[in-house]
């Protein structure tokens, strides 16, 4: 899970790759207009959430697979992504979950 954080404590945005219940708070932690983007579901339990928990927030919540992505982007697109986070990932091996 990340989020964004202005310096007043507002949260405009949470990547979740977590899903389940946990999401429920990231919504409830998002800003009106926030942004939430799930792309995992290490936790793939049902959920109960209420229309209005997002809609009076004005939320958008977007979905991202990232094996639907890898069918369908362009092996060059694949080659450019690649080239441009392997060196990242090196310089910077904390990103990556231990």
């Amino acid at each position: 899970m990340k989020i964004v954080v202005d310096n007043e404590g507002g949260v405009h945005a949470a990547l979740d790759a977590i899903g389940g219940a946990n999401m429920l708070a990231l919504i409830d932690a998002l800003e009106p207009r926030g942004q939430l983007i799930s792309y995992g579901v290490l936790d793939d339990s049902d959920i109960t959430l209420k229309a209005s928990r997002i809609l009076y927030k004005n939320m958008p919540w977007q979905g991202f697979g990232i094996d639907g992505w890898l069918d369908h982007v362009a092996p060059g697109e694949l080659a450019a992504a690649q080239r441009a986070l392997w060196p990242i990932l090196t310089n910077k091996p904390d990103l990556l979950p231990s």
